[in-house]
């Protein structure tokens, strides 16, 4: 049995044994076990470190639920008709996986209030003239009735393979720039282009929660073998071979915990994802949000390997185009342009003409948002560690949020900080199991003054 489908089953709420029994579910549900009969129960014991009688609870909760049934021989077979009504509700239930994620409020979420959950960038003080300079140019533009280009506009598209070529030293033609609205729909359209219902898709947790949701929205079950950076992360990749439809990584600033890849892991896992041919997300949309310089993209350690390079200008400018991209191997762009040209004809091409004009000052602006990121990560520590002494995290490199272990139960917290006026985010939407966790995620992209003030109301409804 391939292990891989029962990766992190331990970490499940309830008793052991029912643990074990949702994620033997789960896995016969989306096909990940195939019609082979289960393990010897103590071989399975054997292989997860448990005790038998855990395996055996496991079994018979499966066998009251009727979705396996034991055979002569002592076998334990699923049964294909009983899990054909699970199957159907799961992928009917993926569909709407989104009422438990952080997206379920997004519409109506209130813009002026204490929110502290949504990680929305504004233009980085110092370079409004740079931004508004740049819609003048754009405006100055006449539109072009051949503008609805599904890839993007051609000189966007050369503006940003200059970049990649130019700042991250990787090797990228035009013919490689897929423009997206935004990151975000970058996700959505590998998902489209590398999933089917069913599949498995890998990726370290906590993750980003929208990716999350696209994910599920297809489907797919997410496993989470833990950081790639651990190296037994690359020996369960391994074992798990063929089965894998999809990586989704971070090499710079991971949503929600701000960290980047050790190089190498990032080596090892690109170079996984050439010699495996399984296609990998690359989510950089917060590349040029770091406190210090750059990291490597996972394309450059692997440029054969079909791997997805998100980017956004977004999150480094501000400026509001909702204009992303994704660097892909050359033969696949047409595919993924197709799929584009499906979603909405093409990005607007008035914000790409932006997005263009705000290349010439990418650079600059990149080093604002920086500065302005790391002063904003300083305050919110320090006010965080004087109101909060017990609450613990890792210091990020970069992004916008942080993820704080509470030492609570979060979603106490969070309702809690709801009846104050303030919003946060439980830890559980960035968990593809969903379970409870002591962690939140704060977000300091908003403004100083936002930040003092959401801290101290927080801190009076604990007091």
């Amino acid at each position: 049995m391939d292990l891989v489908a029962l990766a992190g089953w331990e970490r499940r709420p309830g008793r052991l044994p029912h643990r074990l029994a949702t994620a033997l579910e789960e896995a016969l549900v989306t096909g990940a076990l195939g019609e082979q009969p289960l393990p010897a129960e103590r071989r399975l014991a054997a292989a997860l470190g448990v005790s038998r009688g855990t395996v055996t609870a496991a079994y018979a909760e499966l066998k009251d639920r009727k979705l396996v049934a034991s055979r002569p021989g002592g076998y334990t077979q699923p049964d294909l008709a009983a899990l054909a009504v699970p199957v159907r509700a799961a992928r009917l239930a993926a569909r709407w996986a989104v009422e438990e994620t952080i997206l379920r409020d997004y519409a109506m979420r209130d813009p002026q209030g204490l929110d502290l959950s949504f990680a929305f960038l504004d233009i980085p003080a110092g370079a409004h003239a740079m931004v508004d300079a740049a819609f003048t140019r754009a405006l100055a533009h006449r539109p072009n009735p051949t503008g609805y280009l599904a890839a993007g506009l051609p000189a966007l598209r050369e503006r940003i393979a200059d970049t990649y070529e130019n700042i991250l030293l990787l090797r990228t033609i035009p013919e490689q720039i897929v423009v997206t609205q935004g990151a975000y729909q970058a996700i959505g359209l590998a998902a489209m282009l590398a999933l089917s219902p069913g599949d498995v898709v890998v990726a370290e947790t906590p993750m980003y929660a929208g990716a999350l949701d696209i994910f599920r929205a297809h489907g797919a079950t997410i496993h989470d073998l833990g950081s790639f950076d651990d190296p037994r992360t690359f020996d369960a990749l391994e074992a798990a071979g063929s089965r894998i439809a999809l990586v989704y990584a971070t090499s710079a600033y991971r949503n929600p915990v701000g960290t980047t890849i050790d190089p190498r892991a990032a080596a090892r896992l690109a170079r996984w994802s050439a010699r495996a041919d399984v296609t990998l997300i690359d989510d950089r949309a917060l590349g040029m949000c770091g406190f210090a310089g750059t990291t490597r993209p996972l394309a450059s350690y692997a440029p054969d390997a079909p791997i997805l390079t998100l980017g956004s200008i977004d999150k480094t400018t501000g400026a509001g185009t909702r204009i992303g991209w994704m660097r892909v191997p050359r033969a696949t762009a047409p595919k993924l342009a197709r799929l584009k040209a499906i979603a909405d004809l093409t990005s607007p091409p008035l914000l790409q003409q932006v997005a263009t004009e705000l290349h010439d000052d990418l650079t600059a602006i990149a080093a604002l948002r920086s500065a302005e990121l790391a002063r904003r990560y300083d305050r919110l520590a320090a006010r965080v560690r004087a109101r909060f002494p017990r609450w613990r995290w890792a210091a990020p490199a970069g992004g916008a949020s942080i993820w704080v272990d509470v030492g609570t139960d979060a979603d106490a917290l969070v309702r809690t900080a709801s009846r104050a006026g303030v919003t946060i985010v439980r830890g559980a939407v960035f968990l593809p199991s969903g379970e409870r966790s002591r962690h939140v995620r704060l977000a300091y992209a908003r403004s100083e003054a936002l930040l003092d003030a959401a801290l101290d109301r927080l801190a009076a409804a604990l007091r």
